[in-house]
């Protein structure tokens, strides 16, 4: 088993210029090739779940099954959306300030993003990535694939979930009740013998 710190997570270095999703699968990629792994089961939550999609989708030869918890990727322009949009955009400059520097900092914690806020690469990485949506290439993944979502995940809907389900041939979804975004701490049992039973 492997657990990776993606290029500006954890104790991983942040990475030169802002990177696209594309630049992480490409990385993760690497990574598997150097240790000449096969068969994988994949297992991506939140965004490194884009980052899964990515793979299964490319490397399909590689990438033997596909779990994905609380993913992100998917991306719908609404008519709130559109407005939020407009909106940000007028206060863009102000929200930039050094004044707004601890409200911004509080702003990504709560909608889960708050890695980006280490440096400015990592917030234009951000930017670059919450505006792909995945939902075309979802139906070219062919692996078996899990689906882990919490109902009272806040970070990514549960409406999400039923569009991974319906987009990916082969999939399950599996609903924790009482769980948020991070389901593999809230229900922690329950998520080990939903993976078992699916390994």
């Amino acid at each position: 088993m492997y657990a990776l710190d993606l290029s500006g997570f954890g104790a991983s270095e942040t990475p030169k210029n802002p990177y696209s999703l594309d630049d992480y699968a490409r990385s993760v990629f690497k990574f598997i090739q150097t240790l000449k792994l096969k068969k994988i089961i994949l297992v991506g939550h939140s965004f490194g779940g884009s980052v899964a999609i990515k793979l299964a989708a490319t490397h399909p030869k590689i990438i033997q099954k596909l779990i994905l918890v609380s993913s992100s990727g998917i991306r719908k322009m609404t008519a709130k959306k559109r407005a939020v949009g407009f909106i940000a955009k007028c206060v863009k400059p102000f929200f930039r300030s050094r004044y707004m520097q601890p409200f911004r900092k509080k702003l990504y914690i709560l909608i889960g993003a708050e890695d980006y806020t280490a440096t400015p690469k990592l917030t234009e990485t951000f930017r670059l990535i919450v505006n792909e949506d995945l939902a075309l290439i979802l139906p070219k993944i062919t692996q078996k694939t899990l689906i882990i979502w919490g109902d009272k995940d806040r970070a990514t809907p549960l409406k999400d979930a039923y569009i991974f389900e319906h987009l990916i041939q082969n999939s399950a979804l599996v609903v924790l009740k009482g769980a948020g975004h991070y389901s593999f701490l809230d229900k922690q049992d329950e998520w080990i013998e939903a993976v078992e039973r699916f390994i």
